[in-house]
This record gives structure tokens, C-alpha cells and sequence, in this order.
């Protein structure tokens, strides 16, 4: 029957073959941050990605184009499982659809100020000056006026609301193949980091059957100086239980599991950055538990090595989608 850590030992790779294929692993996990833009004619499309806990979707639209917020939520939704995303249109002014209408408080206010410079001027002793006739340049003076004429938008017809939602679509492809790269560098860089860790793992399960003896001798030397006999089989009694508390098996298979739980949902497609996150969390445990474990100060010094790199994985697996 093989020792715990004999089966701990046989599901490593040591000469790296299994992290070599993991690497070599064509489907990719995607980061939370990234940028892309897009221009289409008239159309302009920035997509700016950081991280956040859930999708959180914020769209910027020019003031005639908020009829179009749902479908461009909707698309976003569709396409990006995390993230803080923020979306920014810019459109053409020329390309806008207006057309022209009178604002009748800006005409009235424009033969106010006619009839204010009036009553100026016949205050002044000058004769009064009539309201010119609709066919005098008053008409033209009065179109001239600021607000008078104002340009309403009409919207945009389904043609060219199909042409900024592809061109949306367009700009989150360009986002998503930039998150891929960025997170198949992070894949690469947390792989590094499990193969590390079981390189440590390795150099304490070798030294684990040295516990007892290091144990041991610790309470016979502490013995010794106090000068007192002690009775052999209370020492033995002592040892036994203080090896018990130290057996770090349990945490080292555990510590396994994960890992290989790790790397395998490190090779599936979709967003499992929460998963990873639980699985961090879950080795930090072990760890942790493990090197409240260690005795040996070589194994000591190894376990707080592992405890680093763990740290180092938890914090990378937040910028994973």
C-alpha cells in the first residue's frame, strides 16, 4: 500500500511534459481590461474594459441616439460575461437626419427686442417705425435671429442603426481578441506558478518523514536541559502526539486537488474567473494549515515560498474574466 505521499508524488510531473501540454493548450481564458476602437464612415465606436466582480455596463451616446440604449446594452450582455465596460459613440454631426422648424418663444422674444429698440427710439423724439411687412427684410432678420430656426433630429433609420450596432459588434470582437491575449499571458503565468509550487511540494514531502525524528530530538534535547529523567515511554507517548498534530498529508492532497482543479479550469472555455478565485482562496487554506504544520526549518522556509506563489496566483486569477 503506497504512503500518502508516495500517491501525492506519482500524480506530479516533475520533468514538466504536463505543463508543457497545458501551455500548449489552444482554447484561452480572457482578462477583465482591455481597449478597442472602431471606426465605420461617420461611425465611431470605444470600448475601455476593467475589472469588476460582475458586468457592469455603461454606454455613451450622442443626445439623438438614446432610443438605441437597449439594443447596444443588449449586444454588450450577449458578448462579455465580466467586466466594468464602457462604451462611448461618436457620430458625425453631418451624418445626422434634421430637419428645421420655427421655436415661437425665440420669435417672440426677437419682435420684442424690434419693438424695445422702438419705443428707445421714439423716446429719443424720433418718429415711430412700423413693423416692416412680411416681404421687407424684417423677415429675413427675424429668420436670422438666434433660436428662431431650430434643427430637430429625426432619428436614424433601420439601415444605419443596423450599421452602428455591427460596428459595435466589431469593436467588442476587437476587445474580446485583445482580452485573449492578455489572458493567455496570465494563463502562461499562473501555470508557472502551479509548477513552481509543486517543485516545493516535492522538496517538503520528501523531508516530511524527518518530522518525527526532528520532533524528537527537539523534546529530548528540551529534556536535557532541564535536567530531569524523563520516562521514556511519556516521551514516546509525547512524540506520537505532537506527529500527529504535524502529519501534513491531508493538506498535501488537498493542496493537490486543487491544483488540478485549477489547471483544468484554466483549460475550459467561458468565464470561470470566480471559480479560480474559490480555488485560490481553497489553496491559501491549505497552505496555510500545511505550514502551521512544518518543523523543519528548511521545510519551514519552503512552505513560506508556496504561500508567496499562492498569494501571487490570487491576485492574478482577479483580473480573469
Amino acid at each position: 500500500m503506497r504512503r500518502p505521499e508516495d500517491r501525492f508524488i506519482a500524480c506530479l510531473d516533475f520533468n514538466g511534459v504536463a505543463l508543457r501540454q497545458k501551455l500548449q493548450c489552444s482554447r484561452m481564458i480572457s482578462s477583465m481590461t482591455g481597449h478597442a476602437s472602431v471606426t465605420n464612415g461617420s461611425i465611431s465606436w470605444e470600448i475601455q474594459a476593467i475589472n469588476h466582480r460582475n458586468l457592469s455596463i455603461r454606454v455613451d451616446l450622442p443626445p439623438h441616439s438614446k432610443t438605441i440604449d437597449p439594443l447596444c446594452r443588449e449586444l454588450l450582455k450577449q458578448k462579455i460575461q465580466r467586466g466594468s465596460i464602457n462604451a462611448i459613440l461618436r457620430i458625425d454631426p453631418s451624418a445626422e437626419v434634421n430637419s428645421p422648424h420655427l421655436d415661437e418663444e425665440a420669435l417672440d422674444r426677437a419682435i420684442s427686442i424690434y419693438r424695445q429698440v422702438q419705443e428707445r427710439l421714439e423716446d429719443d423724439g424720433h418718429d415711430p417705425i412700423p413693423i416692416p411687412s412680411a416681404d421687407s427684410q424684417f423677415l429675413v432678420w427675424l429668420l436670422k435671429f438666434p433660436g428662431v430656426i431650430q434643427q430637430t433630429s429625426q432619428g436614424y433609420d433601420q439601415e444605419y442603426v443596423d450599421t452602428i450596432l455591427s460596428t459595435l459588434s466589431d469593436t467588442v470582437e476587437a476587445l474580446n481578441q485583445e482580452r485573449g491575449r492578455e489572458g493567455a499571458e496570465l494563463k502562461q503565468r499562473l501555470l508557472e506558478a502551479i509548477a513552481q509550487i509543486e517543485t516545493l511540494l516535492q522538496s517538503i514531502t520528501e523531508q516530511a518523514g524527518d518530522q518525527i525524528q526532528f520532533i524528537q530530538e527537539k523534546l529530548v534535547q528540551r529534556l536535557g536541559q532541564l535536567e530531569h529523567q524523563a520516562d521514556e515511554a511519556a516521551v514516546a507517548r509525547e512524540v506520537a502526539l505532537m506527529a500527529q498534530r504535524a502529519d501534513i498529508n491531508e493538506e498535501i492532497e488537498r493542496l493537490q486537488i486543487h491544483m488540478e482543479e485549477f489547471c483544468a479550469v484554466l483549460d475550459r472555455a467561458g468565464s470561470h474567473g470566480r471559480r479560480l478565485e474559490f480555488l485560490g482562496q481553497e489553496m491559501s487554506r491549505e497552505a496555510n494549515t500545511m505550514s502551521s504544520k512544518l518543523r523543519i526549518p528548511d521545510c519551514l522556509n519552503t512552505g513560506i515560498e508556496i504561500k508567496i506563489l499562492v498569494d501571487q496566483i490570487r491576485e492574478q486569477v482577479l483580473n480573469i474574466e
